[in-house]
């Protein structure tokens, strides 16, 4: 079907953008492995790095139970150098190598200790436990959720770089430069040096994103639906072209036009809302749907802190 007869009947666009799980780890065995389906085969494999070259360590599935949801603990390595070892080998793989997929269990046996809790002993990582993946019994509602929709199982990312740089590729189509350099922001302290998470939640920062985002093009396209100034009474109950629904911290408003329309200190007015903010146990969200309200894109963001298990952190 061609997109100019889909686009006038789809009157909403919902993104919801979680954390720190890979496809094949929530969703590799969705479907018995074929060719119409770019899952796992259950014989994928790395060189156990205690034994290099001899010992192996093979994928698995977890069984459900109340620790599943924590492997691997601790959380694996995000920073750019640490992926590019885990898909190529090595921090610095040169220009265009291909992936040999066989870093994974090393680069994570290299990784710190942790504690679970304040109270809790220091525990290293488990190189086995960053081959795990879930099935239905552990993921259930991400299972029916794939099966009911449609499900990507070849997308591709322009680069391996942390949390910050996909969510701000995602609202601007790039993940931003470093000030004064040709280089790209790859990792989260490349936008939150000196910054802190405090400093997030309280909006007590220059936002260091000011490439356009999806937001602004949709404002000057259409605007009826831009938002009302904060304190704005009489706009509370207008449809907008875009919403930023947050739990803890909107990490969108580190993009500037974002930041420009969160209004912190009023109920009303602006685009950036926390899911709990004035409608009671209902959340924004589910208020804005039952009420006719939901925005033409909305954008949700999950808990990135206080969360039960912390390497699954949504």
């Amino acid at each position: 079907m061609e997109a100019n007869t889909l686009l006038p009947n789809i009157d909403h666009v919902v993104v919801l953008m979680l954390e720190n799980r890979s496809f094949d780890n929530v969703l590799g065995g969705l479907y018995p492995a074929g060719a119409s389906f770019e899952g796992l085969t259950g014989k994928e494999w790395n060189y156990n790095p205690t034994a290099p070259g001899v010992g192996t360590w093979t994928v698995w599935q977890a069984s459900p139970g109340t620790t599943s949801g924590t492997i691997p603990f601790p959380d694996p390595g995000e920073a750019f150098t640490d992926m590019n070892t885990q898909l190529f080998g090595g921090p610095s793989p040169g220009s265009c190598p291909s992936p040999s997929m066989g870093g994974f269990a090393a680069n994570y046996a290299r990784q710190p200790s942790s504690r679970e809790g304040i109270d809790q002993p220091s525990v290293p990582p488990i190189p086995l436990n960053i081959m795990q993946y879930f099935d239905e019994g552990n993921v259930p509602w991400s299972y029916a959720l794939a099966r009911h929709y449609a499900v990507s199982d070849a997308w591709h990312a322009a680069a391996p770089v942390q949390t910050i740089s996909n969510r701000t590729l995602t609202h601007t189509g790039t993940p931003s430069m470093m000030p004064g350099t040709n280089r790209s922001r790859v990792n989260n302290g490349d936008y939150t040096s000196g910054l802190s998470f405090s400093k997030i939640v309280e909006g007590r920062f220059d936002p260091p994103v000011k490439d356009t985002t999806v937001f602004e093009m949709l404002d000057e396209a259409y605007p009826s639906g831009r938002a009302g100034a904060c304190r704005d009474l009489a706009r509370k109950e207008g449809r907008l072209n875009w919403k930023v629904y947050y739990h803890d911290a909107p990490l969108s408003v580190l993009c500037q036009y974002v930041y420009q329309h969160w209004c912190l200190d009023s109920l009303y007015g602006g685009n950036v809302f926390r899911y709990h903010e004035h409608f009671g146990a209902e959340t924004n969200f589910e208020y804005d749907v039952r009420s006719g309200l939901l925005p033409t894109y909305s954008f949700i963001e999950p808990a990135y802190t206080g969360v039960e298990y912390t390497a699954n952190s949504n």
